[in-house]
């Protein structure tokens, strides 16, 4: 036992900070979820509308390509147009004219030290993306309610 309650509670700090430090991004808590579920749940309803209505009255090529890179970097994946085009699901002119536009905004750059052609997240991306899968409420998004359509 430490001397006073307030060294218990720095220390018990402490070490959640430690825990949560060696977690990697994607196993981060997030409101009951981590990161990465949370991503994939926004992922998965946005293919579930694509399945339920016409795609092309919904295209958001700009957001697929933020998310799917940005799953790419949690899950320390590549970050080549290839693997932009499988993560966003997109063909691949589209995610290069995307790519290209998204870099002029600052929201993509080069992987320094990676093969050429490698992009991902701007920390300013990255942080907005964060930012908008915490306000994503999982009971916004819940899944029986895909299954009443």
């Amino acid at each position: 036992m430490s001397a006073s309650p307030l060294a218990d509670v720095l220390g018990l700090v402490d070490e959640l900070r430690d825990r949560l430090a060696a977690q990697g991004p994607a196993e981060r808590p997030l409101g009951g979820e981590t990161l990465l579920e949370r991503l994939d749940g926004a992922i998965a309803a946005r293919r579930t509308r694509d399945r339920l209505l016409p795609s092309r009255l919904f295209a958001d090529p700009a957001w697929d390509v933020l998310l799917g890179l940005y799953r790419n970097q949690l899950l320390g994946r590549g970050s080549g147009v290839d693997d932009a085009c499988r993560a966003s699901a997109l063909p691949t002119p589209t995610v290069l004219r995307w790519v290209g536009v998204l870099e002029r905004e600052g929201l993509i750059v080069p992987v320094a030290g990676a093969e050429p052609g490698a992009v991902g997240l701007s920390t300013r991306a990255a942080q907005a993306v964060e930012a908008y899968l915490a306000a994503l409420s999982p009971r916004s998004r819940s899944r029986t309610a895909v299954s009443a359509v």
